[in-house]
């Protein structure tokens, strides 16, 4: 017997076209009836399902993360075996893939971050706190072999991973008509997350 597709519930509806109308408008753009709309719902339900935009835009937050999380898998907690260079790496080209598919996250967290205010320090305490965390201590482990400088604080070097590997999928319509490459094509992804790992540890470009 095959089974209905389930659809998906006025809430979920309402908060995944949240996600995304909050990373192309921002929070002030993102105004509850164009959410609404999108949602195709009436405008009371976001009041109804989620109490406010505040709350709502932390669970889009919240959901945004979520699936990070899953696309990263064990890369987080786990892969303790692998040489950092190798844990790095296999995190980039996950972290590239997500990006490359869900570019919406990382427009979300470019809004937030701009502005210091609640939003912002609750992402960070939420979410991004134990994500530098862990990119810290591989960053760190790397420089104890001497695959990154010494002397550069891993604050540095965090940012110059992530802001590398992100710009291009931000920017993907431009890159696209630009070269003719399309960095959403998972193919794609991986050789620039391959290539930004290549640049930055250049001592370590034998291992694959």
């Amino acid at each position: 017997m095959i089974k209905p597709v389930e659809r998906p519930s006025t809430r979920d509806r309402i908060l995944e076209k949240s996600l995304d109308i909050f990373a192309d408008l921002g929070f002030e753009g993102a105004t509850t009836r164009k959410i609404a709309d999108g949602a195709g719902v009436n405008v009371g339900l976001i009041k109804y399902y989620f109490g406010s935009k505040e709350l709502l835009w932390q669970e889009a937050a919240d959901l945004a993360f979520a699936e990070l999380h899953g696309a990263l898998g064990e890369t987080l907690t786990g892969l303790e075996g692998l040489p950092s260079a190798d844990r790095l790496r296999v995190l980039a080209r996950r972290f590239a893939l997500f990006v490359s598919a869900r570019p919406g996250t990382v427009r979300l967290m470019q809004d937030a971050g701009t502005h210091d205010g609640a939003r912002m320090r609750w992402l960070v305490d939420r979410h991004l706190r134990p994500i530098y965390e862990v990119l810290r201590s591989n960053i760190q482990s790397l420089q104890a072999e001497g695959a990154f400088p010494a002397d550069v604080d891993a604050l540095h070097l965090f940012y110059a991973i992530v802001g590398s590997i992100t710009l291009i999928f931000h920017q993907a319509p431009e890159v696209l008509y630009l070269s003719g490459s399309d960095p959403r094509d998972p193919a794609i992804a991986q050789a620039h997350a391959d290539a930004i790992i290549r640049l930055l540890t250049p001592s370590q470009e034998g291992i694959e």
